[in-house]
C-alpha cells in the first residue's frame, strides 16, 4: 500500500531539481490552507487556479480530534492520464503545534503523496529523496492525563468614540475526553456586555450578561449507531431567563459509516430533554417559573467532495405539554463549482416560531428595543446570502509577489 510504502519518509525532505516543460498541473482544494507557503514550497508541479485544469486534485478535509488537535486528510485524486489513480494520507497535529507547524506538516506530506505521481512523468529523473530518520522502533508513550483535556480562556473586546463606546468580557473553561467508545464534554462560560451612548445630553447604558454550563456524555455503539446524555444550565437578561435547567437522553443514527464523517455524513437525531425555567419576569402566559419536557428531531447532511460543500439542517422541536408550542428551523450552506472559474455560494436559513415562552409579560421600551436589551415577539426569522465569482485567464498559479500586502 501507497502509504506504508512511503511510512520511512515520515521525516524526510525533498531536494528537488525542478525541469519546467514536463510539470504536472497540481490544484489545492483548501479553505484554510496557506496557499502562498504551498506554491513557495512545492516547485515541482504546476499550480493552477481550476480543479478542471490539473492533472492531480488535492482535496483537504479536517476534523477534530479528542486532544483539541485535529486529523487532516490529504486526498489526492488523479485526472487525465492518472485519471482512478487516487490515494489519501492522514496527518496528525496537536493543540500546541502553531499555524506554522500545520503548514509545514501539510507540505511535507503533499510532497509525500505527490510522489506516486511524480514517479510516472518525466520529471521523476530529476528528484531526489533524502532520509532523515532512523529505522528505530517508535515508543508508545503512556499518557499521564489518561486523554483529558482541559481549556480555558478570557477574552475581552472593546471599541469606542466620542459619543459611544462599547465593552465586552468572555470567559471560559472547558473538559473534554475522547476515545474510540466514549466522548465526555464539560463547559462552562460566561459573557459581559455593555454599551453606552451619549444623544442630546442623555446617557444611556446597556448591559447584558449570559452565563452557561453544559456537559455531555457520547457512548459509541457502532459505525452507524451512537447515544448520548446532556445537561444544560444557562442564564440571560435578554431571554429574561434567571435561570434554565435541562437534561435529558439522545440516539443519533448516521447512514453513512462514521469513519467517512471527513467527507460525508447524513444523520438522524433525536433528543428528549426535562426542563426548568426560573424567569427574571412574569412571562406571556403568567409563568414565573415552570417545569416542561420537550422533543427535538434534527436531520444533518454535509457532503465535502471535490465538486464542492454542501451543509444542510431540518429541526423540529415541540414541548409534549402543548403540541402547539414548537418551532421548525431550516439551514443550509452550498459551495458548488459550477465550471471552470465559476463557483456558486449559497447560504440561507429560517424558523417558524411557536415556541417563546420566555418572553416578558411587560412590553418592551424604544430602548430596550433599539439596544436589544429584550427579545421581541415573532413568528418567524429568516437570513440568507447568494453570491458567485467567475474567474479566467492563465490557468497558471506559481508565482509568489508579496510586495505591499496588507
Amino acid at each position: 500500500m501507497f502509504s506504508k510504502f512511503f511510512f520511512f519518509l515520515f521525516v524526510s525532505s525533498l531536494v528537488i531539481a525542478q525541469n519546467g516543460n514536463n510539470k504536472i498541473r497540481f490544484y489545492l482544494d483548501c479553505d484554510f490552507c496557506d496557499h502562498t507557503f504551498f506554491r513557495e514550497e512545492i516547485k515541482f508541479v504546476d499550480h493552477v487556479r481550476d480543479r478542471n485544469d490539473a492533472d492531480i486534485h488535492l482535496l483537504v478535509l479536517h476534523e477534530n480530534t479528542g486532544g483539541s488537535g485535529s486529523i487532516y486528510y490529504l486526498n489526492f485524486i488523479g485526472r487525465n492520464e492518472f485519471a482512478g489513480v487516487n490515494d489519501t494520507i492522514k496527518v496528525n497535529t496537536t493543540e500546541i503545534d502553531t499555524d506554522d507547524d500545520i503548514r509545514k506538516k501539510l507540505v511535507k506530506y503533499t510532497k509525500i503523496g505527490l510522489m506516486r505521481f511524480i514517479s510516472a512523468s518525466p520529471i521523476a529523473e530529476d528528484i531526489t529523496i533524502d532520509f532523515n530518520g532512523s529505522n528505530e522502533t517508535i515508543e508508545i508513550v503512556d499518557d499521564p492525563w489518561n486523554s483529558w483535556v482541559f481549556r480555558t480562556s478570557l477574552n475581552t473586546y472593546f471599541s469606542g468614540q466620542e459619543s459611544q463606546n462599547d465593552f465586552s468580557l468572555y470567559g471560559n473553561f472547558s473538559i473534554g475526553k475522547t476515545t474510540e467508545d466514549w466522548k465526555f464534554q464539560f463547559n462552562f462560560g460566561n459573557s459581559y456586555e455593555e454599551s453606552n451612548f451619549e444623544f442630546e445630553a442623555e446617557n444611556i447604558k446597556n448591559v447584558s450578561r449570559s452565563q452557561n454550563i453544559s456537559s455531555s456524555a457520547i457512548r459509541s455503539i457502532d459505525s452507524h449507531w451512537s447515544l448520548g446524555y446532556w445537561f444544560y444550565s444557562w442564564s440571560s437578561t435578554y431571554q429574561n431567563t434567571r435561570l434554565a435547567l435541562s437534561t435529558g437522553p439522545g440516539i443519533e443514527y448516521n447512514f453513512y459509516p462514521y469513519s467517512e464523517s471527513s467527507s460525508k455524513q447524513f444523520k438522524l437525531q433525536y433528543k428528549i430533554f426535562f426542563k426548568h425555567n426560573d424567569y427574571y419576569e412574569q412571562t406571556i402566559f403568567l409563568k414565573s417559573a415552570e417545569y416542561l419536557s420537550k422533543q427535538e428531531i434534527e436531520l444533518i447532511m454535509e457532503y465535502n467532495q471535490p465538486w464542492g460543500e454542501i451543509d444542510i439542517s431540518l429541526s423540529y422541536h415541540n414541548l409534549f405539554e402543548d403540541f402547539a408550542k414548537n418551532r421548525v428551523q431550516l439551514y443550509a450552506d452550498f459551495e458548488i463549482k459550477v465550471y471552470k472559474g465559476l463557483d456558486l455560494d449559497i447560504y440561507f436559513g429560517g424558523s417558524r416560531i411557536h415556541d417563546q415562552i420566555t418572553l416578558p409579560r411587560s412590553n418592551a421600551s424604544i430602548d430596550e428595543v433599539l439596544l436589544r436589551q429584550k427579545e421581541l415577539e415573532t413568528s418567524f426569522e429568516f437570513w440568507g446570502r447568494v453570491g458567485f465569482s467567475y474567474t479566467f485567464g492563465s490557468i497558471y498559479n506559481n508565482i509568489v509577489n508579496p510586495r505591499f500586502e496588507g
